[in-house]
């Protein structure tokens, strides 16, 4: 299997917390090393805070559709929530996220280029096909929804 020259390996979590001790410690800040770790942990599921269906009839408008704006919806969706997505550009959903069909040439040379769409194909693949078809979302034939 070829691997592309710019591969980035992340760091597994006992790497990355042990760079977060040792940026706490030669910062003399060891003590928060618990707080921070708190923080950067996700967040609960949303069903913790309200039962499923306990939003149901409830209409909520989500600004922007971008990854944050359809990670609130999917979320709020969960609790039978009635979902409106309000999204200024009349082409594509997604925010920043651009994949690499969509870049002109210099754009294609930068660093933050090589990040692809499959996070935000993923919320879309969460979405209920009647939902889904909504979408002026384009993607590539290999990646269709």
């Amino acid at each position: 299997m070829a691997v592309p020259l710019n591969q980035v390996v992340n760091p597994t979590n006992e790497q990355r917390h042990e760079m977060i001790r040792n940026s706490l410690e030669s910062a003399g800040r060891p003590e928060d090393y618990e707080y921070i770790v708190n923080l950067l942990s996700p967040p609960p599921d949303i069903t913790s805070y309200a039962s499923p269906g306990e939003l149901k009839g409830v209409r909520i408008g989500v600004i922007g559709g971008g990854l944050a704006g359809l990670s609130a919806a999917f979320e709020l969706r969960k609790l039978g929530a009635d979902i409106t997505i309000l999204e200024a550009n009349d082409n594509r959903i997604g925010g920043r996220v651009y994949p690499l069909y969509d870049l002109t040439p210099q754009e294609r040379s930068t660093p933050w280029a090589e990040l692809d769409d499959y996070a935000f194909l993923y919320l879309m693949m969460q979405l209920p096909p009647d939902i889904r078809g909504q979408s002026r979302y384009r993607c590539p034939a290999q990646h269709q929804l």
